[in-house]
């Protein structure tokens, strides 16, 4: 069965927007899963924390590097160090295959773009000699010639690949579902029938296309921590061209062995995401917040185009690995049933200053 790949791309952050798209755009064409992190604040543990179980998850680490180097620590024993050094360094600790990709000293580039700090220069240097060590590196001239480089060395390493990391779409494992509703009749469908219901090992992660494509996004879940950070550029993206998002949390965490103040202060931290994304667009953000625990996250994209609901089982007790989680399409049954709960949480939620 064909395996998809996770691909995390770091890089600094203002200088390399275009070039990053590129690279990412290049990836999702190959049928692979960019994700990076690279928006995340500089002095928050709890980011560096999402930002390590990311690269965990990945399969493949690509670096890209021009002539800056990047927002420093602020704080700790890492103070000075990029995040972009920080995060290349923990790839290679994981053993994640790393490809690096360092910009050619004759390429054309933006003055402000160049680092004029020399501590940073100095910096700079010694992190690029380091990357260099043990590892051949690519040379690139511009975006097109960024992505087209990164496309071919990802397609030669996968296609060397021995191992047996990587996602599998569980096509042959399907959900049973049954008897969810007592009134399955009035949706067509027998009552005590079976349904079949495609199930994933974690995130489906094509998910990212959707958003950047998406007119309405709702989103329910407990804290809403992981979905918000880890996509946060995309939505940024998504407010600015119109979109329209409803995100709705609890405050009730319902939770037997977990620390209540962890997920409080997930859930503050989730709701300044969305305060931040409020600023982009005011008109187009919104945010409620429910007294009863919400145990399902519940996602909801209409792209115009398509239009479906992604639900995740939230555990009580096993906080390891991937919970569960199936896409269901407006023809799927019971979709129905998810959305009319989640606009009923929705009514019933208090709004949230933003």
């Amino acid at each position: 069965m064909e395996k998809k790949y996770q691909i995390f791309v770091s890089s600094t952050y203002e200088d390399l927007k275009e070039e990053r798209d590129k690279v990412q755009k290049a990836i999702l064409s190959m049928y692979q899963f960019p994700v990076g992190m690279e928006m995340f604040s500089a002095d928050d543990s709890e980011q560096w924390d999402i930002i390590k179980a990311t690269i965990d998850t990945s399969d493949y680490y690509v670096l890209i590097i021009a002539h800056r180097y990047g927002s420093t620590i602020s704080v700790g024993k890492d103070a000075g160090m990029s995040y972009t050094e920080k995060e290349f360094r923990y790839a290679r600790k994981k053993k994640i295959p790393i490809l690096a990709f360092l910009i050619d000293d004759e390429a054309s580039v933006i003055p402000k773009y160049i680092e004029n700090d020399p501590i940073k220069i100095s910096k700079l240097n010694e992190f690029k000699r380091e990357v260099k060590k043990g590892r051949n590196v690519e040379w690139w001239e511009n975006g097109d010639d960024l992505s087209k480089k990164v496309s071919i060395a990802l397609y030669k390493k996968i296609a060397n690949r021995q191992d047996n990391k990587g996602w599998i779409r569980m096509e042959n494992d399907k959900l049973l579902v049954e008897n969810l509703w007592k009134d399955d009749a009035k949706y067509g469908i027998p009552s005590h029938k079976t349904t079949a219901i495609p199930m994933y090992s974690q995130e489906d992660q094509d998910t990212y296309h959707f958003i950047s494509t998406a007119k309405e996004i709702t989103f329910c879940a407990r804290t809403g921590k992981g979905f918000l950070n880890g996509h946060y550029n995309l939505l940024k993206e998504f407010i600015s061209n119109g979109g329209r998002l409803r995100f709705l949390t609890s405050e009730n965490f319902n939770l037997l062995y977990e620390d209540d103040d962890e997920h409080q202060n997930n859930r503050n931290n989730s709701i300044n995401f969305v305060r931040n994304l409020h600023k982009i667009n005011p008109l187009n953000v919104e945010c409620r917040c429910v007294e009863e625990a919400i145990n399902l996250t519940l996602l909801h994209i209409d792209t115009g185009l398509r239009d479906f609901i992604e639900v995740k089982f939230v555990f009580q007790t096993e906080r390891k690995g991937r919970h569960p989680l199936f896409r269901m399409n407006k023809d799927t049954p019971y979709y129905l049933e998810f959305k009319n709960e989640m606009e009923n949480l929705w009514k019933i939620g208090q709004p949230v200053r933003l």
